[in-house]
């Protein structure tokens, strides 16, 4: 593990250097157990590898080692703009992309607004409307979400996206927020959205 000094202090990541395409993945809500180990982000980070990028994971502050405690979504998204700052001058990166599941999606939208040349931003089953995703030009923005989440309303969801430039939407017909049973799936979906990603830059 690789420990950087974030806003609330020390920050704990998981660092694997492939490749210049970097992508930061935000993990669930922590106080509901989310954390970097997350296996939604796993599957995220195997399709990323797969096209030899580079991928950050990293704990929220006070979650796991890092140090802090929670702070309803600013904060953390205050820690992975540092966790993404901390990418641009340490890696040689040719591209950044965020990605965030659930809670993480939100502080991963967030993020993304305080950084410049965002490559893609992933939303992996957002939870709309309950958070708040204000629409904005750019960057690219994939919205991932199955049509049996209890956390995301569907017809919210598909306004959101037309409404919201470049945007993709993509629904997993039976899959549910923590995608059960659904891991096949989403691993495609994440093919999809990264090659896309690869193609457009």
């Amino acid at each position: 593990m690789t420990h950087i000094e974030g806003p609330a202090g020390a920050l704990e990541l998981a660092v694997d250097v492939r490749g210049g395409d970097c992508a930061v993945l935000c993990h669930p809500h922590p106080l509901y157990g989310g954390s970097m180990h997350d296996a939604v982000l796993g599957i995220a980070e195997e399709a990323w590898q797969r096209q030899g990028g580079s991928s950050i994971r990293f704990n929220y502050r006070g979650v796991g080692a890092s140090e802090g405690s929670f702070d309803g979504g600013n904060g953390e998204a205050e820690d992975a703009v540092c966790v993404a700052n901390w990418v641009r001058s340490t890696l040689e990166t040719r591209t950044l992309t965020l990605l965030g599941y659930s809670f993480g999606a939100g502080v991963a939208w967030r993020a993304a607004a305080a950084l410049d040349d965002i490559a893609q931003v992933v939303l992996v089953a957002p939870p709309m409307p309950s958070m708040d995703f204000p629409h904005r030009g750019t960057p690219r923005t994939v919205l991932i979400h199955g049509d049996q989440d209890d956390f995301v309303d569907a017809e919210f969801a598909t306004k959101w996206a037309a409404e919201q430039e470049s945007t993709r939407l993509i629904t997993l017909a039976g899959a549910d927020h923590f995608f059960s049973g659904a891991g096949k799936a989403l691993a495609a979906a994440f093919d999809t959205a990264f090659g896309a990603c690869k193609g457009a830059g």
